[in-house]
């Protein structure tokens, strides 16, 4: 199980997850009008955005419904950049 940084929270992740379930496993509420754990990820909404940081990488935008955790990987889920997203996305 890799372990991620979620919100400046370090956590063990089921790798075979989409990011979204482990958020949403941690109590972190991530909107999302597409995604159902029963079905293949579309990522047409896009209100999933989170930022997303691997280790010498700068950080981007991806949406949780489609990326899996991996190791040293840290999530931003409510900063400026992903509530533009999500706005971005809802209209």
């Amino acid at each position: 199980m890799p372990e991620i940084i979620v919100n400046d929270q370090r956590i063990q992740a089921d790798e075979d997850k989409p990011v979204i379930e482990v958020l949403r496993k941690q109590g972190i509420e991530v909107p999302a009008m597409c995604y159902h754990p029963a079905l293949s990820p579309a990522g047409e909404c896009k209100l999933c955005a989170v930022e997303v940081i691997y280790p010498e990488k700068p950080a981007q935008v991806k949406l949780s419904c489609v990326i899996k955790p991996a190791e040293g990987m840290e999530i931003r889920t409510d900063n400026q950049r992903v509530q533009r997203a999500r706005t971005t996305a809802f209209r």
